[in-house]
């Protein structure tokens, strides 16, 4: 896989929804919203380079390899 991956890029998502919700339970309000701020830009970057109308392309490289638009069973996860 080349440039950016779904399956990566929504474990990143995650991420970022734990790092909010831990933040939230340590009461550390600054990382609450800096972890949301960063969710909402990833998110966007996501759609905007893999949603293909129907469902997210396995990864899309637009500085060389292209765009593989095959969907596997681990983006699911």
């Amino acid at each position: 896989m080349y440039g950016t991956s779904s399956y990566v890029g929504f474990l990143w998502l995650a991420a970022l929804r734990s790092m909010e919700e831990a933040a939230r339970i340590l009461d550390v309000p600054g990382e609450v919203e800096r972890s949301r701020q960063l969710f909402a830009k990833s998110k966007q970057s996501l759609e905007e380079r893999l949603w293909n109308g129907k469902y997210y392309d396995l990864y899309n490289d637009p500085g060389g390899k292209g765009r593989n638009a095959c969907c596997m069973a681990d983006q699911l996860n």
